[in-house]
């Protein structure tokens, strides 16, 4: 749907001057325009008012008439003159039901949480009613549609000069009311506050409130009206907003912007980051009851203030007063971590399930892990950019104590690191790094060790708007200056190459490194040379002694050392030997005899983040041709135990007391086995591999030499932009579909409509689906789409969403009838492509013989109408006589064809 009210707001200079041109130019139009804003001092109904509406397909105001059809306790509902076939056969109950359902559930609603509208006293309307005009809004789009609309000049000395919403009836629908879904009075709702918060701060001449905070309040108003429709007590959020603000939540809070709110790529997302930051806003600071958040959020809406300022002195009134940056920051955790048991409930969202439903299932969101292990063996750093008042997240993992550097412009950064530690409870901790004012860099000791989460986000929270750039930064970690680490000969399995890497510039002396094996120090030692005139990357090689057994190299340059550990076999062929490093072990079988393998300790950082890393990386060397089996085992301190059951209703299922959710300081127990599998490559052509448990631990089959790391994936997949299409003219159900973990099982995927499976294609390169509808019947359906990553993980998206059906007639008539001496034959369509004026529509007229008279082909004028005007004459141009002529509507589409008839009669 396509936002009509600010649309209107953003053009409104160029507007005004259009207005002003044309009451000037076009008397007409003048003498229209001013009786748009005369209201009788009674209203009856029945009785006849015309509204200035906007035309959105040609920029410009049209005066259109309307029939007050019923007047309820809080609204005047009127029906545009030209639209009234649009309710269909059963017109006085839909108008019923939106009388009934404004004045009991959306005007209560709305104006508890938000206050009344303030209608300015000098337009002398009859009463304080809201004026509701159904009508088809003219907007010329081919995909999507303005749903409805507050034009803001109607509370202005121009317009209406009355408090009116436009709603749409085609293609909208008014449709059920206790539907949640129901898209009509969700947008009553949402309306109705930009209309009370206008309102508000016309009344007291202050500037109108900034866009994001204006849509972020009447995302709230979808909410919380939906939550008094349907099942009582649960909101919908708006959708598909939240959900895409989810999936990529990198975006500016506080713009303006219209290129931001009006461009495809961010508009949702810019729609869902606003209405989730006031949500968030009310549950953390609106108070403990909902009386208070009532108030609360009446306070952001009365306030004279806009945006930021606005926010700050609502904010400083509380009685934990505190500041816009600060909430801010919080926001930024609690969408991250989401566990309302930290930081007094600030950082997690109070019953996400419940509240926010599956739209929010994207919650918590991503970040980008980085793991630091002792002894030089991984480097934790990266750089970046971020836009302002919007958050990136690394997670910082692994053990021992590090020196977190950050840079970045002192005059807009930020940043800070949110920290949990392993006490019972838990406690959270945000944790500033202050910047130098001239070089811009900043620093934080951290003890890895001694915390189960912690998350750098690199912040730009500022109290300005519209800045519309991003700032870059730079972040390392540093505890040994050296990583070292083995390359593998890919031609000759008993060798490797010996690599040296400085992480705080160029190395004053060649590093000394040494090699035992067995216990043995090889002489001479690997000599190592540099790559480049960096001096920061040195390589040596190293060839493997006869025999089997362990090895440890180790590099030194001063006071940093590093080193790694391997294991070499010799093997004996058909006999299964086993090579132990650290906690993982290779068990490998060989047909030839004489046949080597190796494993050895390595570095690996480019990881999924969609996985969490449950060891450190081990690269196996072993001629996969020749191997019988090869599989490498993890001891059970690198996997975590499968969770206990889930409390249920405080006592578990068959369980006399409650249990709870095992914990370690590794992470979160599993739910099952088939989460946990090896990952060998890299972020982007890595591949995962299922692993299976034993007494010692779990274990999984290697098939070819490379690094692999024990793995647990917890991540749904996701699926993106659920929604409906036409291609080719069809109605198809579309969507993509990622995993960037375990990876997509394409055999779970299902594609129901009400339950039944549609028939669907799957591109498993793009992730693009493709469900085809075209047997489905015009009307409401409910589509759901469900996959499961190889891990098991399932996700499921709803949809529910009106058909148009196929390409059918919705009347077919002529006017006047009886003709006198001219008619117009017209035909309306309804249905998919109902709207295309390249359909080929005629109108065959005949005798009452059956004989055909002419054929009259029929042009688009609009609304799914084609129509043709006939002179009552033969197509030889001679007159008919008086009697009763039967007419066929033919409309083709290619191959297909529909067909309508009807009578009509010529009287002169």
């Amino acid at each position: 749907m396509i936002d009509g009210t600010f649309w209107l707001r953003s053009r409104k200079k160029d507007l005004d001057r259009d207005l002003q041109v044309r009451l000037a130019t076009d008397p007409r139009f003048a003498a229209l325009y001013r009786d748009a804003g005369r209201v009788p001092a009674r209203l009856q109904v029945g009785s006849s008012q015309s509204f200035l509406v906007y035309n959105f397909a040609t920029s410009s105001y049209e005066s259109r008439a309307a029939t007050l059809r019923l007047s309820g306790s809080h609204c005047h509902l009127f029906v545009a003159d030209d639209s009234s076939s649009l309710l269909g056969p059963a017109a006085t109950t839909t108008l019923e039901q939106i009388r009934r359902h404004f004045d009991e559930k959306v005007y209560p609603t709305i104006t508890d949480w938000f206050g009344t509208a303030d209608i300015p006293t000098g337009y002398a309307l009859p009463d304080a009613k809201i004026y509701i005009l159904l009508c088809d809004i003219r907007d010329g789009l081919s995909t999507g549609y303005v749903a409805g609309y507050f034009d803001s000049r109607d509370l202005e000395a121009g317009g209406n000069r009355k408090p009116v919403f436009f709603m749409d009836l085609n293609p909208g629908r008014p449709g059920d009311p206790e539907d949640k879904n129901n898209d009509f009075y969700k947008t009553l709702a949402h309306e109705f506050q930009h209309m009370i918060n206008y309102s508000k701060h016309l009344t007291r001449r202050a500037p109108q409130e900034d866009r994001w905070v204006e849509e972020g309040l009447s995302g709230l108003a979808e909410y919380f009206y939906t939550a008094q429709v349907g099942e009582p007590g649960r909101g919908l959020p708006p959708s598909p907003h939240l959900a895409r603000f989810l999936e990529n939540p990198h975006i500016e809070l506080t713009t303006n912007d219209d290129q931001a709110w009006f461009q495809p790529s961010t508009l949702f997302r810019q729609y869902g980051a606003s209405f989730l930051y006031f949500y968030y806003l009310q549950e953390k600071f609106g108070g403990p009851d909902e009386r208070s958040r009532k108030a609360f959020i009446r306070q952001i809406v009365d306030n004279a203030s806009v945006g930021i300022n606005g926010l700050n002195a609502v904010l400083a009134q509380q009685p934990a007063p505190t500041t816009f940056q600060s909430t801010l920051r919080h926001w930024f955790v609690a969408n991250h971590l989401n566990d309302p048991t930290l930081m007094n409930g600030l950082w997690g969202y109070h019953d996400k399930e419940r509240r926010l439903g599956r739209e929010a299932d994207g919650l918590p969101v991503k970040g980008t892990p980085l793991a630091f292990a002792p002894g030089g063996f991984s480097y934790l750093g990266g750089e970046g950019e971020v836009l302002p008042n919007a958050a990136r997240y690394v997670d910082l993992s692994g053990t021992g104590r590090i020196t977190l550097s950050f840079r970045g412009d002192p005059r807009v950064f930020t940043p800070f690191v949110a920290t949990v530690d392993q006490s019972t409870p838990p406690q959270g901790a945000l944790r500033e790094i202050s910047l130098d004012s001239t070089t811009g860099s900043g620093s934080l000791d951290l003890d890895l060790g001694a915390l189960q989460r912690a998350v750098l986000i690199p912040a730009v929270a500022t109290t300005s708007t519209n800045v519309g750039k991003s700032f870059p930064y730079q972040f390392s970690g540093q505890t040994a200056n050296l990583i070292l680490y083995p390359i593998p000969n890919p031609a000759f399995t008993k060798d490797f190459l010996i690599v040296v890497k400085s992480l705080a510039g160029p190395l004053p002396a060649t590093p000394t490194v040494t090699v035992r094996f067995n216990n043995l120090t090889t002489h001479p030692p690997p000599e190592m040379q540099p790559t480049d005139a960096s001096l920061t990357l040195f390589v040596g090689s190293y060839h493997i002694p006869p025999g089997s057994g362990e090895g440890v190299v180790t590099a030194r340059i001063g006071q940093d050392e590093s080193s790694f550990a391997f294991f070499h076999n010799e093997l004996t062929a058909n006999v299964t030997a086993r090579l132990a490093v650290g906690e993982a072990e290779l068990a490998i079988a060989s047909r030839v005899e004489g046949d080597h393998a190796t494993l050895f300790e390595t570095t690996l950082t480019d990881l999924s983040p969609e996985l969490r890393r449950l060891s450190r990386p081990y690269y196996a060397v072993f001629n996969g041709q020749n191997a019988l089996e090869a599989r490498l085992q993890f001891a059970l301190a690198s996997a975590p135990p499968i969770a206990d059951p889930i409390v249920v209703g405080g006592a578990t299922r068959g369980a006399a007391a409650p249990t709870r959710l095992n914990r370690r300081a590794s992470g979160p127990a599993l739910e099952r086995d088939s989460q946990l599998g090896l990952w060998s490559g890299s972020r982007s052509q890595g591949e995962w591999s299922p692993v299976s448990r034993n007494e010692r631990g779990v274990f999984g089959a290697v098939t070819r030499e490379g690094a692999y790391l024990l793995v647990a994936d917890t991540t749904r997949p996701r699926i993106h932009d659920l929604h409906l299409d036409h291609r080719d003219r069809r109605p198809t159900l579309l969507a993509r579909l990622s995993d960037l973990g375990s990876g997509l099982d394409r055999d779970s995927l299902r594609v129901e409509a009400d339950g039944l499976a549609v028939p669907f294609t799957f591109d498993p390169a793009s992730g693009q689906l493709e469900g085809d509808l075209t047997r489905l019947p015009a009307g409401t359906h409910r589509f759901s789409v469900e996959v499961a990553d190889r891990a098991g993980n399932r996700a499921r998206a709803l949809l529910t969403q009106t058909l148009a059906g196929p390409l059918r007639v919705r009347q077919a008539t002529a006017f006047p009838n009886p003709a006198h001496g001219y008619t117009t034959l017209a035909v309306i369509l309804d249905g998919t492509g109902a709207d295309d004026p390249t359909l080929d529509v005629e109108a065959r007229l005949y005798d009452t013989a059956g004989g055909r008279l002419l054929t009259i082909p029929l042009e688009y004028k609009s609304n799914n109408t084609f129509a043709a005007r006939w002179d009552c004459r033969t197509e030889e141009g001679r007159a008919v006589a008086n009697g009763v002529y039967p007419f066929k509507i033919v409309v083709r589409r290619g191959e297909e064809e529909v067909k309508a008839t009807g009578s009509l009669a010529v009287l002169r």
